[in-house]
């Protein structure tokens, strides 16, 4: 898994059950992070699902997340 330090804004999808405790811990890691308005996940303005980048940097975030002791599924 690659190893990404940079600082992102990231909008997290307003369907997921853990949004809001998602991006509460992307805030305190650095980033600025917000529960958006759609079902979808974007970094730094990128759809998740269209960039194979965006998309690995939020599932890599998602991961370091359950790792703090969040036990969940990734949705995204």
């Amino acid at each position: 898994m690659m190893k990404d330090d940079t600082r992102h804004k990231i909008e997290i999808a307003v369907n997921s059950e853990y949004s809001q405790e998602f991006a509460d811990w992307l805030n305190k890691k650095g980033h600025v992070a917000s529960v958006g308005r759609t079902t979808e996940n974007f970094i730094n303005g990128v759809f998740t699902a269209d960039d194979n980048l965006a998309n690995e940097i939020i599932r890599q975030l998602w991961e370091e997340f359950r790792s703090d002791g969040i036990d969940v599924s990734f949705r995204g």
